[in-house]
């Protein structure tokens, strides 16, 4: 998962491989009448999750998760070891270019992806108004 709208370049938020598509009869999971088929992996994401943190005034920032097949002998390029170092501190992953990663690492297109945004809020205050007909929240 990349976030192409980080300040001040692209930033690295998750990369997980192995992925693995488990048997249809035993993986499905239904979450709000909604079913799906997971992907799993057994093995820990060479760059752990961070979620979306958007810092105020940068407005909305994208969020893309892309799925690459993954080729027989895959590895991470060397060039890009320092980035995925088992102690790399997060910003090893600022300017992280996917684009150039998929190249390097002989990746093909993505066979899938997902996107979503996010933007900074500040909190939002509890207030009670009162009403002709009792209070209402704002």
């Amino acid at each position: 998962m990349i976030d192409p709208n980080a300040v001040p370049a692209a930033f690295l938020h998750w990369f997980q491989t192995n992925l693995t598509f488990p048997t249809l009869s035993t993986s499905k999971v239904t979450i709000g009448g909604l079913s799906f088929h997971p992907l799993l992996s057994a093995t820990p994401p060479l760059a752990p999750y961070q979620k979306p943190q958007p810092p105020a005034g940068t407005g909305p920032h994208r969020y893309i998760e892309l799925l690459f097949s993954q080729p027989e002998g895959f590895s991470i390029p060397a060039n890009y070891a320092e980035i995925f170092a088992p102690d790399a501190p997060l910003s090893a992953r600022r300017g992280f270019n996917i684009t150039n990663f998929a190249r390097d690492a002989g990746l093909a297109r993505p066979v899938a992806s997902n996107y979503f945004f996010a933007e900074f809020e500040t909190a939002v205050k509890n207030e009670t108004a009162e009403t002709g007909t009792g209070s209402t929240r704002r």
